[in-house]
């Protein structure tokens, strides 16, 4: 076996004469009726994926065609040891000829010295992090993982390694051990009655080999122990506290999980109760109240109680088709209320409200027994309600039905302006499509109304949806609380990115005004947002006032595409992003920090680097993902 910290010298390359098996497809970013002229067509219009396989039918090597953002191929390698198994797994790589110059990078097909790219490509990536790249005599790097699997037929993997110098590199893990309980651990054995409210009893210990026992250590030599017994059901977790923990609850965060005779989880004791009880292991009324998770289920083994630690029971009413009717927490039972829901025949939820329940509001069986055999439940009628929501579907028949509160059809007012809108319709570059409603709206949310909180009389925001033959939301109408219209509308691209997006806010009553916000959204060739731009005009009491395009946002990404620099405004500020080889952050504006760049903030995280760009010594490193430390500064204040 090769020990994580040993470096891995990278396989030969394939001779040019493999035959190699593959399965390749397109996905169309433009109309194209001919499969033969689609194929043909260059990166901005199709994506090309490639899988090749090797003679046992085992994926090899991915290649996507030109989808970096300097429009190299990126790749993924696939290589497996003697029992098939992937071993080592390496990360994704722009092709590149740092291996050789007679590389070819960008014409999708296979790379028959994969490896050997991947290592110049991390070699360059992660230039000026210390200890990452040129690793040895060989000039390597730990831009893979390992798995190590268990010496037996099962397979079972017992260590992990992440890429890194820090964890590959130097052999630092995660760790997974399958062993069996001992009694010198006292695991409790819980039992619970099935009457309602019970709060469960202990008298025993597991005694040796009755549960599995998964002990994983992780990458700071913590342990999370999990106890399952032979169903499978976790009864016990528990989360390493301190340095020496003992072997049964002590020096440990233990959390039991206690089941009735359904195997239905009713009782979760955390650690703070498991602390308090760990004497006598006596529950009391006051430790299970503030303490403990609880859970109940009717005869169908559907939740109908659930208490939290601190707070009082919610209760939960299920009608004859098993919908959830009726809910009341604490509060709402102090007011005698209860939120009902309302379906339609085909199980969609159609109105939410409160009911006043003053005779009933604390008789759960009562509601519970009723509902039981009925599919219309409750009976509203018979309680005083108040309308929370509505939501229609299907069609727009419902704003007539409703004294038209918002338009039935869509504004059609803007949608073929090209002062708005890309009106050359499938065209190149951005192939925008037609904004046009379509007239089958089956299945679909087609509006809403929901109560403005405390208004009285009762007054609701409607909204109207429409959609366009692809069921994507190409406009929304919403009648806003001065009586306005706001409406908002969408263009698409063909292959569904959005590109245009129209505001229409609209104040009605005194000070009219109405405010159209247009913005505009561009992408590279693999999809990635690449700028933001807005112009805004408004009119108030009949005064325009209109705004030049500004490009709010634009973005730069790495050959990994990761978000390397954000530009904000027209050079307001710009913001640089540094990663790992993990891709975790590392910080923004890092330069910023040690007075290298005239910024107006930067920052930095730590995890398993101990030593800041400001000159900072970070206490312990951390290798699990947690962060060490953080150092920022603004403009006009020292470093933090």
């Amino acid at each position: 076996m090769q020990f994580a910290d040993a470096q891995i010298a990278p396989p030969a390359a394939f001779s040019s004469a493999a035959t190699i098996n593959y399965v390749r497809s397109w996905e169309a970013l433009a109309p194209e009726q001919s499969s033969s002229n689609l194929i043909t067509r260059p990166v901005t219009d199709v994506h090309q994926t490639t899988q090749y396989f090797d003679g046992l039918g085992r994926l090899v090597q991915t290649v996507h065609k030109q989808t970096s953002p300097l429009q190299n191929d990126m790749v993924t390698a696939n290589i497996y040891d003697a029992l098939g198994r992937e071993q080592y797994q390496y990360l994704p790589f722009a092709a590149n000829t740092r291996a050789s110059s007679a590389d070819n990078i960008n014409d999708g097909n296979f790379k028959l010295d994969p490896i050997q790219q991947q290592v110049a490509f991390y070699n360059n990536q992660l230039s000026g992090q210390t200890g990452e790249t040129y690793v040895g005599a060989s000039g390597l790097n730990y831009a893979y993982s390992q798995t190590v699997f268990e010496a037996s037929p099962l397979n079972r993997v017992q260590n992990t390694y992440a890429p890194g110098t820090s964890w590959m590199g130097s052999n630092r893990g995660i760790t997974v051990q399958h062993q069996m309980n001992t009694a010198a651990e006292n695991i409790r054995i819980w039992t619970i009655s099935a009457v309602w409210g019970s709060i469960p009893v202990s008298s025993a210990n597991y005694a040796d080999g009755l549960l599995y026992k998964t002990v994983t250590i992780d990458e700071r030599g913590k342990q999370v122990i999990e106890y399952k017994d032979m169903q499978g059901k976790v009864i016990l977790k528990k989360v390493q506290l301190s340095d020496a923990p003992g072997i049964d609850h002590t020096g440990w965060l233990n959390t039991y999980y206690v089941y009735d005779d359904f195997n239905l989880l009713r009782f979760v004791i955390t650690p703070r109760a498991v602390e308090l009880i760990n004497n006598n292991w006596l529950i009391s009324t006051s430790i299970a109240d503030q303490l403990c998770f609880r859970y109940e289920y009717d005869q169908r083994h559907r939740m109908v109680i659930k208490k939290v630690p601190g707070a009082g029971e919610t209760w939960m009413v299920y009608d004859g088709l098993g919908r959830l009717v009726m809910m009341q927490d604490a509060n709402l039972r102090n007011s005698q209320k209860w939120l009902y829901t309302q379906y339609d025949n085909l199980n969609r939820p159609i109105a939410t409200g409160l009911m006043y329940d003053p005779t009933n509001y604390n008789n759960f069986n009562y509601h519970l027994t009723n509902a039981y055999y009925t599919n219309s439940y409750p009976n509203l009628a018979a309680y005083s309600t108040e309308l929370l929501t509505q939501t229609f579907y299907d069609n727009y028949n419902w704003v007539n039905a409703n004294g038209s509160p918002v338009p039935a059809t869509m504004d059609a007012s803007n949608t073929t302006n090209s002062n708005y809108f890309v009106t050359g319709y499938n065209s190149s570059p951005t192939y925008a499509q037609p904004i046009v409603a379509y007239t089958n709206s089956t299945g679909l949310p087609t509006g809403t109304m929901v109560k403005v909180i405390g208004s009285n009389p009762a007054q609701y925001i409607w909204t109207v949806t429409f959609y366009d033959d692809h069921n994507r939301v190409i406009q929304t109408q919403t009648k806003n609380y001065t009586g306005g219209i706001d409406i908002s509308t969408n263009q698409y691209d063909f292959s569904g990115k959005i590109l245009r997006n129209l505001l229409q806010h609209n104040k009605a009553g005194n000070n009219a005004q109405s405010h159209t916000v247009l913005s505009k959204y561009s992408y590279d060739q693999a999809g990635r947002l690449v700028t933001i731009t807005k112009t805004i005009n408004s009119t108030v009491n009949g005064v325009a006032v209109s705004s030049p395009e500004k490009t709010i946002v634009s973005n730069q990404y790495d050959e990994l595409g990761q978000l390397k620099t954000k530009t904000l405004g027209s050079g307001i500020e710009s913001l640089t992003y540094d990663y790992n080889i993990r891709g975790w952050l590392l910080g923004i504006n890092r330069n910023y920090i040690s007075g290298s760049s005239s910024n107006k903030f930067g920052m930095e995280l730590a995890y398993d680097k101990t030593n800041s760009v400001a000159g900072t010594t970070y206490a312990n490193a951390q290798y699990n993902g947690n962060i060490t430390g953080t150092v920022w500064k603004s403009a006009g204040d020292a470093t933090n």
